[in-house]
């Protein structure tokens, strides 16, 4: 998870609007008490991932932008292991 912050600060610092993804339903209180199926990875995928900009307005320039960063920020912690 740590890893998951660390990359989505260093996004919005470049100005890329990212977002958590939506909260697993059952771990939401008006939910602790129903059935659940199959859902062990759920809360794991909840910390480790989250959203890009994603709309078909986005022009290919932005997306460019998008990817150059998360490579950037990717090769740098490549070279700091």
């Amino acid at each position: 998870m740590q890893h998951k912050k660390a990359l989505v600060d260093y996004l919005i610092s470049k100005n890329i609007q990212v977002r958590p993804v939506w909260k697993p339903i059952h771990t939401l209180p008006m939910y602790k008490d129903c059935q659940a199926y199959k859902i062990e990875s759920a809360v794991n995928i909840y910390n480790t991932v989250f959203n890009l900009p994603c709309s078909i307005s986005l022009k290919e320039d932005e997306i460019d932008f998008i990817v150059k960063n998360i490579k950037c920020y990717l090769s740098s912690k490549s070279m700091n292991v």
